[in-house]
């Protein structure tokens, strides 16, 4: 996952795991300061980034660690009584070659439950690579995610790797429906479109809308697509509205991500710390704005610690 980065980024990469090991409060600042040049304000802290770094050392809990869960995440979906919203999970094991790889269908999605990024997307299960994508499901499994990204809830996650259903759309890869929920209510959503098998890491298009679909701009200039893209609205979008708060009622932060399935919506993940905390690009107007959003907890949590 990492190889193929330059020396430099390697060795970075390799000091900032040995120091959130050690004190995770300064990992996320060296992060935080490597790309915003300057540091986070954690004793009172204010904006977007800040109380996500805060919540990421401060609040952590079991529930948390299940949600993370990319599998775990469908249990707590039924829980809350949105079994209609999970997704399939067809085989999981601790090693890619123990999979049940005789039961799956032509197309499906391979991933790691305990990481960002570590997907392969199977669209014909007769000619892909099957060899690569064990060597690289099991390489992404010998990853501390946890360390390298300096994101608590992802450690004690038991690192599995499976296989759960494509969700069938008129693009390759379906478009992605990001609900920023604070303290139980949905406020906006980013919508993620254009990807492919092969960019799958790459946000061709990701706007913004409000709950009465409108476009909103909230992103700088730099990163704000062409003001005239309107996309249009999904059919399951009241009833992934309505999920989302469902889901995020027990959290003072919490991402809900959907997929239009046919006749419902499809969970794809609950994120507590989207980019890590170290968000670039939203105006500095909008990262107070969602920061004031968060209402932080009186208690501290900390459930966790690093082995």
């Amino acid at each position: 996952m990492y190889d193929d980065l330059p020396l430099k980024t390697r060795l970075w990469r390799r000091f900032l795991y040995k120091v959130t090991k050690s004190n995770p409060e300064l990992a996320n600042q060296l992060k935080y300061f490597r790309a915003n040049k300057k540091f986070l304000d954690l004793k009172n802290p204010k904006d977007f980034n800040e109380k996500v770094v805060w919540l990421n050392l401060n609040w952590q809990s079991e529930l948390i660690k299940i949600c993370s869960d990319k599998i775990k995440v469908h249990d707590y979906a039924r829980s809350k009584g949105l079994p209609e919203i999970t997704n399939e999970v067809y085989t999981y094991a601790d090693r890619a070659e123990d999979l049940d790889w005789e039961s799956l269908p032509q197309k499906f999605v391979l991933k790691t439950n305990n990481a960002s990024a570590t997907n392969i997307v199977v669209l014909d299960k007769d000619n892909f690579d099957k060899a690569a994508a064990i060597a690289q499901l099991n390489e992404w499994l010998k990853i501390n995610f946890s360390l390298h990204t300096s994101e608590m809830q992802y450690q004690h996650i038991d690192a599995k790797i499976f296989a759960e259903k494509f969700i069938e759309s008129d693009e390759e890869i379906p478009t992605d429906y990001k609900f920023f929920c604070f303290n139980g209510e949905p406020k906006f959503l980013s919508v993620t479109t254009g990807r492919t098998a092969e960019t799958l890491k790459e946000d061709l298009v990701k706007v913004h809308y409000d709950l009465d679909w409108n476009r909103i701009f909230i992103m700088k200039d730099d990163y704000e697509p062409d003001r005239s893209i309107e996309l249009e609205k999904p059919r399951n979008f009241d009833k992934m509205v309505e999920s989302a708060r469902v889901l995020a009622q027990d959290f003072p932060f919490v991402r809900v991500d959907f997929y239009e399935g046919d006749d419902e919506p499809v969970l794809g993940e609950m994120t507590f710390t989207p980019t890590a905390g170290k968000s670039q690009d939203y105006t500095d107007e909008m990262l107070k704005t969602l920061g004031d959003w968060i209402e932080l907890p009186d208690e501290i949590l900390k459930g966790f610690v690093y082995r």
